[in-house]
């Protein structure tokens, strides 16, 4: 099982989507709202993104979290992709049969950690997002156009320490709706690559990004003035000038973690 997902994960890198679709079961059918030759596309851009970010060949690691589920890290000067996926009893990739895509994370702010999840519809604009669990301080900033992310942001009782699987219903704005199971990650999963500090530090109209075991995957920037800027792939221990002040900025990490920095007030 574990050659068969190192061949997908190689046939992304090269850009061979045919070889890439033969390690995918003949039982696929949608997966996070992507059919399965707009899976293959969508995941060889993701990786033609990360290696922009490297020139060494990366390393490989198959880890096994179940009889049939499996967690891939993709590792060059740091963490560049991690991700698992269902297989079935011949080692071939299963879809998750989503009609949305959904990514759960860990949001960081000094002394507080919440969860969030980034919810996207490439087919139809967002209406509601409804939590199928207990949660507390749960806000939800909707995308104006479809293909663009979605924010639910929220806490629970449960230790950000600790994994758990969760559901989520979606409304679309043309009535139809989907229920989302998602597996939030504690820093239980990939602990060896969970990052201690990564926070970006603002100084006036400045911000600098973090060195650390991963690459920066985004940052962003909220300026004084309420405008809003980021940038993909960000050179780790960049320092970012803007040409005014910053009241807040945000990296997203390798394992899709936000890391929330705010002036003081």
């Amino acid at each position: 099982m574990s050659d068969r997902l190192k061949t997908f994960v190689e046939a992304l890198m090269a850009q061979r989507a045919g070889e890439a679709a033969r390690c995918l079961s003949p039982s696929f059918t949608r997966h996070d709202g992507l059919t399965k030759q707009a899976f293959i596309e969508h995941e060889i851009e993701e990786f033609r993104q990360r290696l922009l970010l490297d020139e060494r060949s990366p390393v490989i690691q198959v880890s096994p979290l179940s009889v049939t589920r499996h967690e891939i890290r993709v590792v060059a000067k740091g963490l560049i992709y991690a991700t698992d996926f269902e297989v079935d009893s011949e080692g071939f990739i299963c879809s998750n049969g989503n009609v949305v895509e959904c990514v759960p994370k860990l949001r960081r702010h000094r002394g507080k950690i919440d969860r969030a999840a980034a919810v996207r519809s490439r087919d139809f604009l967002i209406q509601t997002i409804t939590p199928r669990f207990p949660v507390a301080d749960c806000h939800l900033t909707v995308a104006p156009e479809r293909g663009l992310f979605s924010y639910l942001h929220f806490s629970n009782e449960i230790d950000p320490a600790q994994s758990f699987t969760g559901s989520l219903r979606v409304m679309m704005k043309n009535a139809s709706s989907a229920n989302v199971r998602i597996d939030f990650p504690g820093f239980d999963r990939f602990a060896d690559w969970q990052e201690k500090e990564f926070f970006p530090i603002i100084e006036g109209n400045r911000v600098k990004l973090p060195l650390g075991k991963s690459r920066p995957w985004s940052a962003s920037a909220w300026l004084d003035d309420g405008s809003y800027v980021s940038i993909d792939r960000p050179e780790p221990g960049l320092e970012w000038n803007l040409n005014r002040s910053v009241a807040k900025a945000m990296v997203t990490d390798a394992l899709d973690n936000d890391w929330v920095a705010e002036t003081e007030q």
